[in-house]
């Protein structure tokens, strides 16, 4: 009788799905709720890993890498930041002097004001390998000045 039950439930939950998809065929990024891609980096390099936080306020704050390509093909890293608030993009800022050993990032918001920023460096040969931390107050956070010292949380022999 459970079995059965299990079954009845399964084809009721599925046949409700389905009938989601036909009512709705198109997807809702289709719908032209989106609004156009903004290049934040506007530069030739190649930009990734972003990522994004939002406070309080409903300011948007991106960080990401971009590397540079050297004519020996050596990429070095930056850690840029950039915020949006009512007045439009902040001008990208570098957080982190440049390197080749950036390899990922991340950022966070917390209802006090805070922004945080994490990022992995990896420089094996070095065997400075690790992940970094910093903050600073949101409002200031386009300027590196504003920003915490460095502090490592550790992670030695980790990968991406």
């Amino acid at each position: 009788m459970m079995k059965t039950a299990s079954r009845i439930s399964a084809v009721v939950l599925l046949s409700i799905s389905l009938l989601a998809l036909i009512a709705n065929p198109v997807g809702l990024a289709q719908t032209g709720a989106w609004s156009e891609p903004i290049n934040i980096s506007n530069t030739p390099n190649g930009s990734w890993f972003p990522d994004l936080a939002i406070d309080n306020m409903g300011n948007v704050h991106i960080v990401w890498c971009e590397t540079e390509w050297d004519e020996f093909e050596t990429g070095t890293e930056y850690l840029l930041y950039t915020r949006r608030d009512s007045q439009g993009w902040t001008e990208p800022n570098d957080l982190v002097a440049p390197s080749v050993t950036i390899k990922r990032n991340t950022i966070a918001v917390d209802t006090l004001g805070n922004i945080y920023l994490a990022f992995l460096e990896d420089d094996y040969p070095r065997h400075k390998r690790g992940i970094y931390f910093r903050h600073a107050p949101v409002g200031a956070a386009d300027s590196a000045a504003a920003w915490s010292d460095w502090h490592f949380i550790g992670g030695r022999g980790i990968g991406y």
